[in-house]
């Protein structure tokens, strides 16, 4: 899935979801292993081995030496080379903090297009004869805050240009995007539920949450319905206010009120999920294309020498306005610990990473002692989920993961893929679109990268790669890809 790209690490209250508009469905390896046979791939072109990619190319034998590339112990990569016969100078100077892997599955995906995703079906199955159009406003407050954040996420993720002032309407037909809002009775429950697509980043848009947040649980006094996150952040998605909070430190104890209804666990969860996408969305997905981890922030984060990655997913919970907060932080004012009444529920991302690698590339920044790599993609969003099934979800997507081709595969030492790099780029660089003679790497990651099967170029095969960025400053200057099972040159862009 190939997209746009943008950095998630909270872009709007009630959006987190998983892969990229494109060709992007990402996954990666488990040790350095003996040269794959895979097909190369031309400069500039995603189109490469697709559904050639078979799991005996991908198997390889391994070694008994981890590579440094799964972890846990930090990369530095320092070295010079000349590229394009002397025109360039390049200067490696990488610090890589790996995320720890046992392994490193394969899939295959499936991208989207305009027709894919069937309106009037998807309406149909949802709301039946109860489906009305709504083209009225959204408000700011009360039961169509959700949304109106909704539609926040979309339109500032998909549409360009963005002008001055926003007008969301529930039902609108532009050039580069539209929006359709209808109103039904779903499960008993009056909801509401938003189709889009951007033209032009082919990516599709579905939200659906009930008016009362309170009616998912039987309990119509509940307006609020919120995610109590394990990091101790919370997003209120669903009713008169939303911001962050701090969990409460009491989740511990054995009150009515602190014990999660929903009783299911991760396999029930995934299993509720796909089936509910192929029941009433009509799309096909692979249970890893979602998650029972947290993927609030899309991070994995480096303390001291301990790499961590998301906790457990986010608990859903319901509460009253009047209710929603307990204490105030007596040094910043903040309102904090939600006086949730009734903890029912689990909230099941999108992936946006697979055993901790981000899928379609990454970007790195350091904030205080913390190193984070934030997904660079579109599939985002989830589905709100109890022992009844799915009370709604918001999702952005492009397409699917659709089947695991291989538990594990293996990708080339490192030091194999140093050596492809340095080849490829001296090679393959055009000085003529650069507006400089010397380069800088300073980012590498490894992540998944989606290769078109060319037979058919909606389908293809995430194959495990190393992004490398080149910079001047802040300007990237240069992007390049390697597929990390051969050491081929996957695209160069500038």
């Amino acid at each position: 899935m190939i997209g746009k790209k943008i950095i998630l690490a909270g872009i709007c209250s009630a959006m987190l979801l998983l892969g990229g508009c494109g060709k992007t469905d990402d996954k990666i390896e488990e040790y350095g292993g003996e040269q794959v046979e895979t097909t190369a791939v031309t400069e500039g072109s995603s189109e490469a081995a697709g559904s050639d990619i078979t799991e005996e190319k991908i198997s390889g034998t391994g070694n008994d030496e981890v590579n440094p590339l799964l972890g846990p112990e930090k990369i530095e990569w320092r070295d010079k080379f000349d590229a394009a016969d002397g025109k360039i100078q390049a200067d490696i100077y990488i610090d890589y903090q790996p995320v720890p892997a046992s392994g490193i599955p394969m899939y295959n995906y499936k991208n989207l297009k305009l027709g894919d995703v069937k309106e009037e079906e998807i309406v149909k199955k949802l709301f039946g004869e109860t489906a009305t159009q709504y083209t009225g406003t959204f408000e700011e407050t009360g039961s169509m805050y959700n949304m109106l954040d909704a539609y926040m996420c979309f339109y500032y993720v998909a549409v360009t240009p963005m002008p001055d002032n926003v007008e969301f309407k529930a039902w609108v037909d532009e050039e580069n995007y539209f929006v359709h809002t209808y109103e039904g009775t779903y499960r008993n429950m009056d909801c509401m539920l938003m189709v889009g697509y951007s033209y032009e980043y082919n990516c599709s848009f579905l939200a659906m949450y009930p008016v009362n947040a309170g009616d998912a649980i039987n309990h119509s006094e509940y307006t609020v319905m919120g995610r109590l996150t394990p990091s101790s952040m919370s997003d209120f998605v669903n009713g008169s206010a939303a911001g962050d909070v701090a969990s409460s430190e009491n989740d511990t104890e054995t009150d009515d009120k602190n014990v999660n209804k929903c009783t299911m666990d991760d396999d029930e969860l995934l299993a509720t999920c796909t089936n509910f996408l192929k029941e009433y969305l009509m799309m096909d997905a692979c249970e890893d294309a979602f998650s029972t981890e947290d993927q609030a922030y899309s991070m994995v984060y480096v303390e001291g020498d301990e790499v961590q990655k998301g906790p457990r997913q986010d608990v859903v919970f319901y509460t009253s306005p009047e209710d929603m907060y307990t204490t105030e932080d007596s040094l910043t004012g903040e309102l904090k610990d939600p006086n949730f009444q009734e903890k029912n529920g689990y909230y099941v991302a999108l992936s946006n990473n697979i055993g901790g690698i981000f899928t379609y590339g990454a970007s790195a920044a350091s904030y205080r002692d913390y190193e984070y790599y934030d997904i660079a993609t579109y599939n985002q969003g989830g589905f709100y989920v109890n022992d009844d099934g799915v009370m709604g979800f918001i999702l952005l997507f492009d397409g699917w993961l659709t089947e695991k081709i291989a538990e594990d595969s293996s990708i080339l030492s490192f030091e194999m893929l140093k050596e492809s790099f340095i080849s490829e780029v001296s090679e393959n660089v055009d000085p003529s679109k650069l507006d400089t003679d010397k380069l800088y790497f300073k980012n590498m990651f490894l992540t998944y990268y989606g290769i078109t099967n060319p037979d058919d170029e909606s389908t293809g095969t995430l194959v495990p790669a190393l992004w490398f960025t080149a910079t001047e400053g802040t300007t990237t200057k240069m992007t390049v890809i390697i597929n990390a099972l051969d050491g081929s040159l996957i695209d160069i862009s500038y």
